[in-house]
């Protein structure tokens, strides 16, 4: 998945969000070098709304992720976002 902007990253968020909502996040680890930054994130919570289409579960998720980050003149250029686990 593929995000331009904090517009973007925001609207991937809510679409999470309407498929989790209690979702927490955990930022495991970080690390910037110049206008890229990387960051290894740990969420959890339950899968109680619609998720791209998917039919809630009920069940708990426990998804990892690392997004990369580049970054242009102090502001956000563009993401990529990697996934993997979901329910546990």
């Amino acid at each position: 998945m593929t995000h331009n902007g904090a517009e973007g990253i925001e609207k991937g968020m809510r679409l999470v969000l309407t498929g989790v909502p209690d979702l927490v996040t955990k930022i495991n680890n970080s690390v910037v070098e110049g206008d890229k930054i990387a960051i290894e994130v740990h969420w959890t919570g339950t899968h109680t709304g619609d998720y791209m289409g998917v039919k809630p579960t009920g069940k708990r998720i426990d998804l990892y992720g690392l997004y990369l980050i580049q970054m242009e003149k102090g502001k956000i250029k563009s993401t990529r976002e990697f996934y993997y686990g979901w329910p546990s």
